[in-house]
């Protein structure tokens, strides 16, 4: 009621009205032009009211919104009126969109470019926030109707006013849903962001769908520096896991409250049988509540991601993750290794290649090494880091095999074999 009143009163000079497909509109902050459907920050409307000013400060309190809304559209609807389907210029705002429904109920649609639909019910005095991909992958609209069916009862709509609260942007969008993103149409190639996203889901993603299970059983022991990290947070503190594989890291300690999420479903399942709250998502959109963790983490995933301004991105998404004194604890592969490690890296961009171990457990079950001297097809299983001297070839295989078949290691070490 104080907000319905602080509008009626303070509608001039502060604001400026219009009416839109017969609905009345008022920006507060900056007047959003329906033609270039953006804002001009050089042109900003007298000051706010301070009821209005008191919501948005409350928003970036609560920890709602990281920074405190600057624009402002209040839509007036009347039973019959609706909005047609969009999505808010990526290059003019940030994430979230923030809508407050007020005086009466209504049911929003959301769509996606694939044609998905999904129904949300607004009752009055109810707060939706839009981030991640319901902010930039899904439009949202009302239908023009004069009653919805809510569980199976149909209630008519009344007048309904809505704030839209959004912080303006000043600069390109760099997400990652290009059939919706302006800055992307605009220029395909400025940021590189879906190239980088492709890569990703062909040499990333859908590979470790293909090997979670093996690789997950070669993950047992943590990085000692990590676990030096969770050991150091107080108890009851809650920590999100970005990229948590098998949970190796989100399971050290009960007295923590683990949030835990993976690109791979099999990863987010093996987190979940263990116990630990699990989702499947993208490190560059996780979709967490922002400032609400104490700590995050985030091992061995950073050196996945194929471009400088996907690394940026993944980086500001897990800073936003953080409450005020958070602790974000990365961790990557380093390009310059030592000269015991053996891993040789020609580049910084370059691919890893994988030996398949249950392949390599097949092969040795049951044969003798003089056997497998003979068996050329050992070679392709390899990696070229391991082909030269050949002498290699039994270390690796030895130090895979070791737990499996400790006669044969025995037996190798007593004959002076490498």
């Amino acid at each position: 009621t104080e907000l319905i009143q602080a509008v009626n009163i303070d509608m001039n000079p502060s604001a400026t009205s219009t009416d839109i497909a017969r609905r009345t509109v008022i920006h507060y902050g900056y007047e959003f032009n329906y033609k270039t459907r953006s804002v001009d920050l050089e042109k900003p409307l007298p000051l706010m009211p301070d009821k209005l000013r008191m919501v948005c400060s409350r928003l970036r309190n609560e920890s709602i919104s990281s920074e405190e809304p600057d624009q402002i559209t209040l839509n007036v609807y009347r039973p019959g009126q609706g909005i047609a389907p969009h999505v808010d210029t990526h290059s003019a705002f940030e994430d979230p969109l923030i809508s407050l429904s007020l005086m009466s109920d209504t049911i929003m649609d959301f769509r996606h470019p694939d044609g998905q639909e999904v129904s949300v019910f607004l009752p009055r005095r109810s707060l939706a926030v839009l981030s991640g991909a319901s902010r930039y992958g899904w439009t949202h609209g009302i239908r023009e109707r004069k009653s919805d069916v809510v569980d199976g009862e149909i209630r008519p709509r009344g007048t309904r006013v809505s704030l839209t609260l959004r912080k303006t942007r000043c600069r390109p969008c760099h997400c990652d849903f290009k059939e919706l993103c302006d800055t992307w149409q605009a220029d395909p190639q400025s940021s590189g962001l879906m190239l980088g996203r492709n890569l990703e889901e062909k040499h990333v993603w859908e590979f470790y769908d293909n090997i979670h299970s093996q690789f997950s059983n070669t993950r047992h022991t943590p990085w000692p520096k990590v676990v030096d990290f969770v050991n150091s947070l107080p108890s009851y503190c809650t920590v999100a896991d970005c990229g948590a594989g098998n949970g190796r890291y989100s399971t050290q300690r009960d007295d923590l409250m683990c949030f835990a999420s993976d690109t791979c479903f099999g990863f987010a399942k093996e987190c979940r049988d263990k116990g630990v709250l699990s989702c499947q998502a993208d490190v560059l959109t996780p979709p967490l509540r922002k400032g609400a963790f104490d700590a995050v983490m985030c091992i061995a995933v950073l050196h996945h991601i194929s471009t400088y301004e996907r690394r940026l991105q993944a980086v500001k998404s897990l800073c936003s993750l953080l409450n005020a004194g958070g602790r974000l604890c990365l961790h990557a592969w380093a390009c310059k290794q030592s000269s015991e490690s053996r891993r040789v890296f020609q580049g910084q961009d370059v691919m890893v290649p994988w030996v398949s171990r249950a392949t390599v457990r097949v092969l040795l079950t049951g044969t003798t090494f003089q056997e497998l001297w003979k068996w050329p097809c050992i070679c392709p299983l390899i990696p070229p880091i391991y082909r030269i001297p050949t002498a290699c070839h039994w270390t690796l295989l030895l130090r895979i095999q070791r737990k499996n078949h400790p006669r044969m290691a025995r037996k190798c070490r007593a004959t002076g074999q490498k």
